[in-house]
């Protein structure tokens, strides 16, 4: 947490911002976080526009000094760890705790990204080749990656419920994402993920980026260090949590430990069967 629809609503509250600014002036770091990363920007005056992709959110600096030629921009990627959200505060003085990184606007406004558990990481660069294709923005680039590799590589050969979290194919997906999706599908989700994947066939692809859409409809997970900035008013909570289904509802599911030592809610009736 945050998953792929809660760091698409981050990107959007931040074009949201920029929408209204004029003009950012600068940038700079909580001398208490540990980044190193030198934030020197090559101009004086700059907008933002951003993107997500998958866990990774990206910033574009675009150069407002004025001359001729084509905008100077920059790149700087950001993972939102455990608890990285963004926020925007009318001055200085008013920046909530934990804010890590702030970016000044015109008008003395400051966009932050705060972080309670300061697991959030920012760096010069484009997105991480590391990471496989989103989801729902590059979809068919997504399939065509599993599908490929289903029979190849032997990440497949473990449990479904495991192999959701490996960023390298799900990018995006988390805790409560892979509970919503698996228990969508009527398998069990201890199958091997080649398995799986090829018993629900068109099921898998279709149900993943259904669930994916609606949580990013929905507001996101509003869940203890995360909340949307955009509905913190409007009780989109309680619609979200009235669309999950199977993670932490301990009527119908379990937990159960995957290698990593993170809680899956596994439907009872899979355990049932056994």
């Amino acid at each position: 947490m945050p998953e792929i629809s809660e760091v698409r609503i981050m990107s959007d509250f931040i074009n949201q911002v920029a929408g209204r600014t004029e003009n950012f002036v600068g940038i700079s770091k909580n001398p208490e976080h540990k980044s190193k990363t030198n934030l020197h920007l090559p101009f004086e005056s700059f907008q933002l526009r951003a993107d997500a992709r998958g866990k990774e959110l990206r910033l574009k600096f675009i150069s407002l000094d004025f001359n001729y030629e084509e905008a100077e921009t920059r790149i700087m990627t950001f993972t939102m760890g455990m608890s990285g959200n963004w926020n925007y505060s009318k001055d200085l003085f008013s920046i909530p705790k934990h804010t890590h990184l702030t970016i000044v606007d015109c008008n003395g406004g400051v966009l932050g990204m705060h972080d309670v558990r300061r697991f959030a990481r920012w760096d010069w660069r484009s997105w991480n080749p590391e990471r496989g294709h989103d989801p729902v923005q590059e979809t068919e680039l997504f399939k065509k990656d599993i599908l490929e590799n289903l029979m190849k590589d032997r990440i497949f050969q473990k449990p479904i419920f495991e192999v959701m979290m490996n960023q390298k194919y799900f990018n995006g997906v988390g805790n409560y994402l892979r509970a919503e999706i698996l228990g969508r599908i009527d398998l069990d989700p201890r199958l091997s993920a080649e398995n799986y994947i090829t018993r629900a066939g068109e099921q898998f692809f279709n149900i993943t980026e259904k669930v994916i859409v609606e949580s990013y409809i929905l507001g996101g997970g509003q869940f203890k260090d995360w909340y949307n900035q955009a509905d913190l008013e409007k009780k989109k909570s309680k619609e979200f949590q009235a669309w999950m289904q199977f993670y932490f509802n301990k009527e119908r599911c379990e937990p159960i430990k995957d290698k990593q030592d993170r809680n899956f809610w596994i439907d009872k009736k899979w355990i049932n069967d056994k």
